[in-house]
């Protein structure tokens, strides 16, 4: 069954603020409050439209985020308190649990220098991950394409 527009709106509103506010500390249950629903209500759209929770989506997010600073060459450290993350031990976590290795094997194998190759930039990905992230992906371009909003920044 088709989403209805009440349910795209709200689906979009939580990823246009965890697009401004991934760094922050954000929650399903501070989405709720700053939508004025409940957050069981919004956390069941938001999986039924996406596919994966709102933690899962966030987490993705702010993994996204950290991987391209860390291309850049920013201290780890940094990167992990930019990302959101209250401590690097848990940026170090998730970022092993999503690419397979830590922030600094993976600058090793994939930063030195100039990458002649874009691709090979790409981190070793558990396929399931990379299926899931190219879901989120094509899912919340939908949802943009669907609402008139593809392309809007802040």
């Amino acid at each position: 069954m088709p989403a209805s527009s009440t349910t795209r709106e709200h689906v979009q509103r939580m990823l246009d603020e965890i697009q401004r506010n991934y760094n922050r500390r954000l929650t399903l249950g501070t989405l709720a409050r700053t939508l004025r629903r409940q957050s069981a209500y919004l956390g069941r759209l938001f999986r039924e439209e996406i596919g994966v929770t709102v933690h899962e989506y966030i987490t993705c997010a702010r993994m996204e985020y950290g991987l391209a600073h860390i291309r850049s060459g920013v201290k780890i450290e940094a990167v992990a308190l930019e990302s959101g993350y209250q401590s690097k031990k848990n940026f170090y976590r998730q970022f092993r649990r999503r690419f397979g290795m830590t922030p600094e094997a993976y600058r090793r194998e994939h930063c030195q220098g100039a990458v002649a190759n874009p691709a090979a930039a790409e981190p070793s990905r558990d396929p399931h991950n990379s299926t899931k992230e190219s879901a989120l992906s094509s899912r919340a371009a939908r949802l943009a394409v669907g609402t008139g909003r593809a392309g809007e920044r802040d």
